[in-house]
């Protein structure tokens, strides 16, 4: 009866406090952590893979929760899975929302990000590697401009060296002529010039040399002059209706997975009462035939 209902409730509302509890003093612990060690922002902010790796992790996590309880038809587990799904739910519509509210203060961080990744070209080979994919596939230069590489050691103006006021070869007009590199399909032997992760075959390594003592209408037709920050945002109007999929690829089976597991606690609760109501019934009926004997 009511009673019931109480106590079961009462339960799972202690459970759940306990739950956040332990939370709120992970996070606090983490935070203590960080703020303790500065170097947790470089490694983040240096090797964004990490981020990525403990994503995946915390959904593994969050799987094994769901799985297990599904299996044991254990209803504790079971809503610890749903939280947390509805907790990455909510936090990637927040996202979704301060990302249309806070556009301009994103783009400055790209723009800073792009640019530091820029200041460290050919001393980290990340980033030297990603900043190469993103100008030739979005067939741009710098981060607003190409004077951005003004910023970095190799290609400053005044430096004596034949790339000095120069861009990468990566600036240059070659997408139509670059192939991704297969490794299989690479031989030993092979005589074409390796450029990051891409294959050059009959590219001109110095076309973007002194580029930058000129104005940029001389060199228009050998290399990139817009931005890639212009080029990106360029490439997500054009390619709306692809972000708007993979968005919505991304949040339907969060809440598939929320209503089947909010309608499965229900079946578990609806199986276990009547499996209940049955063993009193039979009880009651073994009470009156003991007492009609």
């Amino acid at each position: 009866g009511v009673s019931v209902v109480a106590s079961v409730t009462l339960e799972y509302s202690k459970w759940a406090a306990r739950m956040w509890e332990l939370i709120n003093i992970a996070l606090r612990a983490l935070l203590m952590h960080i703020n303790s060690d500065n170097r947790w922002f470089s490694i983040w902010h240096r090797d964004p893979t990490i981020a990525v790796i403990t994503c995946g992790c915390l959904i593994i996590v969050v799987s094994m929760f769901g799985m297990i309880g599904a299996l044991r038809d254990n209803i504790k587990l079971l809503y610890v899975y749903l939280f947390f799904v509805v907790l990455i739910f909510t936090f990637q519509l927040i996202i979704g929302v301060l990302g249309f509210i806070f556009w301009t203060e994103i783009k400055d961080s790209v723009n800073t990000a792009f640019l530091l990744a820029i200041i460290k070209y050919r001393r980290d080979h990340d980033l030297t590697n990603a900043v190469d994919s993103v100008q030739i596939n979005l067939e741009c230069c710098g981060s607003t401009s190409l004077d951005d590489w003004d910023r970095n050691i190799y290609f400053r103006c005044g430096q004596k060296t034949p790339e000095e006021c120069g861009v990468p070869v990566s600036c240059c007009k070659i997408k139509d002529k670059v192939s991704k590199l297969k490794t299989q399909e690479v031989s030993e032997n092979s005589t074409d010039p390796e450029f990051g992760n891409f294959k050059l075959s009959g590219i001109n390594l110095q076309c973007g040399y002194k580029t930058r003592h000129h104005h940029r209408l001389k060199y228009r037709d050998e290399i990139h002059t817009r931005g890639c920050l212009d080029a990106l945002v360029l490439w997500l109007y054009d390619n709306m209706l692809l972000v708007c999929g993979l968005v919505t690829a991304s949040v339907v089976p969060e809440i598939c997975g929320a209503c089947l597991t909010f309608f499965y606690v229900a079946h578990i609760k609806r199986a276990r009462k009547e499996w209940v109501d049955g063993n009193r019934r039979s009880h009651l009926f073994e009470r009156e035939a003991i007492t009609d004997f």
